[in-house]
């Protein structure tokens, strides 16, 4: 049988290594076979290497990089991490990138990065789990193999000696190195015992036999849904085209990873509104080349990882604000000799007519841009699965029409003639509101340098921009608002109002209710509700009548609701009323709260404003937005008693 946990498969060698990130690209597995020692004797085993057998979760998630597999044991043999979203299968090989930990932090991680720079070390291995493993017809080297046709690897580590010959850094030919290091030829060693001894000193001495771990299929399942939730969430909040994310989720798109491009995407889109003045026509590409580069530098300052370092601006990673003044006044042809900081900075804000992509404030406006962006895409509210992002074409009252389900399908008779039918209509009103704020970047701190100062606030304002959403939401949702036919949302003549706590029969009663709701025509609509609604309070409370572990009522029984429901909390309810929760369907399913934005914008916009009249830069956001709830069918709420 197979063994439940195994370590070490690999080679490596030195070939991708970008020093200013510490990075390098691994082969940390292929299908070559392995010498393994069970209790019956040797065998060898296989790696299945392609997506369906690989769950590379733990990897995309930023698992360790270790020393030799030491880290289980000691934090400090922790090196550094694999990049989140870096794992996957190209080619039949299992690739990833690894990230080495700075020199200052750990003098131990910095002489292993220059060992396999230098070329002096040149394995990795992979610790990994086995999920199923089935034994073959094939033979080799007079030993009967193993396939391992499902597996989860949970973290890389450098080691001297592989046992895969294959897996490396990327980039080199090991050939050569394979058959010169490879011990295990049976015309070197014929005893198939004596070949089993190397490879089992890499591993563990005297492994037991494998034993294959059941796999969770349901905990599978439940991860890769919420998954795929999260992504079309955020391709919604970003007020992208769905067909994006669904190629994501097919394409099994790590969570950080999809998230990135997410933000990619959203960023070309409106690179267009954050142009401000500036004149496209007849560009210098070199000036455009400088304004990107030093966009690229200061974000990457500012905020680290979240802004790639690019190519462009590693060229201008050095220059401090007063240097980027100084220079857009240079290729203005304004003369900056004897200039002082202030004077520069002061100049550079106030320049006028000139409008080239090299502009100080220009610059300035595209980086508080970008910072909000990325703020606020990075900040998920608590109410997200339950709304439909819309976008509205002005501030009048929006009216939306409701359809109903139609008349029945009939029969058609011989003579094939079709009967008509009718679709019952009902409608909801609302329109959205402008919200915003102005706050200003001194010019003492652009003189002083302070890059926080100029990404900091935005990064405040994307915060405060998501509470705003937060707020209106919930004030909305909890305040039972009162529907076109003049009866509040949740009420007893909406059968969507009742009793109970979050407990088996509460559960199952609220359940009942919605599947059973009709809809404006008078027939079933078959909603099932998909989210739990409740306060902070409660959460708790919900998480156990939603685990594997909790039972219904004795131990021979069940929990029907394991796993049934995502839940939503936010301490928002807990003022409210602490004690009612509520169930929701998806969106997606039936019409619930629809969130809307003005035309063009999926999110705040920012305007900026710096010249003689103003000591700096001042800073104005804008957010255009409404909510309403608009089908009461696929809700419903319980007091909690």
């Amino acid at each position: 049988m197979p063994e439940v946990e195994l370590l070490t498969r690999g080679a490596l060698i030195p070939e991708t290594v970008d020093e200013e990130a510490r990075t390098i690209d691994v082969i940390f597995a292929t299908s070559a076979g392995v010498v393994r020692q069970g209790r019956t004797g040797g065998y060898v085993e296989r790696l299945s290497v392609d997506n369906d057998a690989m769950d590379l979760r733990r990897l995309n998630a930023g698992a360790p990089l270790l020393n030799a597999h030491e880290g289980a044991f000691d934090a400090r043999s922790v090196l550094g991490a694999v990049v989140p979203g870096s794992a996957r299968v190209e080619q039949g090989k299992g690739i990833a990138t690894i990230r080495f930990d700075s020199a200052d932090n750990d003098p131990d991680a910095e002489k292993v990065f220059r060992k396999i720079k230098s070329g002096i070390l040149s394995g990795v291995s992979v610790g990994y789990k086995v999920g199923e493993l089935t034994e073959t017809q094939d033979t080799e080297r007079g030993l009967p193999v193993y396939l391992v046709s499902r597996w989860e690897p949970h973290e890389i580590s450098v080691a001297p000696i592989p046992a895969d010959f294959d897996s490396k850094f990327r980039g080199l030919d090991l050939t050569t190195k394979k058959e010169a290091l490879r011990p295990l030829d049976k015309n070197i060693m014929p005893n198939p015992q004596e070949e089993i001894k190397a490879p089992v000193e890499e591993t563990r001495a005297e492994a037991p036999a494998p034993v294959a771990e059941k796999i969770d299929a349901e905990q599978i399942r439940t991860e890769e849904r919420a998954r795929a939730t999260e992504i079309r969430r955020a391709v919604r909040t970003a007020g992208l085209d769905d067909q994006i994310a669904e190629t994501l989720v097919d394409s099994g798109t790590a969570l950080d990873a999809a998230r990135a491009e997410i933000f990619e995407k959203m960023e070309a889109r409106s690179k267009a509104e954050f142009a401000g003045a500036k004149i496209t026509g007849g560009e210098d590409l070199t000036e455009e080349s400088f304004s990107r580069g030093v966009e690229a530098a200061i974000l990457h300052k500012a905020h680290g990882s979240k802004f790639e370092l690019t190519d462009e601006g590693r060229e201008y990673r050095g220059l401090s604000l007063v240097d980027v003044a100084r220079e857009c006044l240079s290729r203005s042809g304004v003369s900056v000799k004897g200039l002082a900081r202030a004077d520069v900075v002061q100049r550079a804000l106030e320049k006028r007519g000139m409008h080239t992509t090299s502009d100080f404030s220009q610059i300035l406006a595209n980086i508080a841009n970008k910072s909000l962006l990325r703020g606020y895409a990075d900040r998920t509210p608590t109410f997200e699965p339950l709304v439909n992002r819309v976008q509205v074409p002005d501030f009048r009252t929006n009216t939306r029409v409701k359809f109903g389900e139609g008349s029945r399908l009939e029969k058609v008779n011989e003579a094939g003639e079709y009967k008509y039918g009718t679709f019952g209509e009902d409608s909801e009103n609302y329109k959205i509101e402008t919200f915003g704020k102005i706050v200003s970047v001194t010019r003492q701190a652009l003189v002083n340098d302070d890059v926080g100062a100029l990404t900091r606030v935005p990064l405040r304002l994307s915060a405060n921009a998501r509470k705003l959403e937060s707020k209106l939401f919930w004030d909305h949702f909890l305040s039972n608002p009162v529907m076109s036919d003049g009866v509040a949302a949740f009420a007893t003549a909406h059968k969507n109002l009742g009793t109970g706590a979050i407990d088996i029969e509460g559960l199952s009663k609220a359940r009942a209710a919605m599947m059973k709701q009709t809809g404006i025509d008078g027939l079933e609509i078959e909603v099932a509700p998909v989210y739990l609604i409740c306060s902070v309070e409660k959460l708790t409370e919900a998480q156990q009548y939603l685990s594997n572990n909790m039972r219904a009522g004795s131990s021979n029984e069940i929990n029907p609701f394991a796993n049934t429901f995502q839940i939503i909390s936010d301490p928002r309810i807990d003022q409210v009323d602490v004690d009612a929760w509520y169930m929701a369907a998806s969106p997606t399913e039936i019409d619930t709260v629809e969130f809307a934005t003005l035309e063009g914008e999926s999110g705040p916009r920012l305007d900026t404003e710096s010249g003689f009249d103003v000591d700096g830069m001042k800073i104005k956001i804008s957010h255009d937005v409404g909510v309403k709830l608009l089908e009461y069918r696929g809700l419903y709420k319980s007091s909690g008693s």
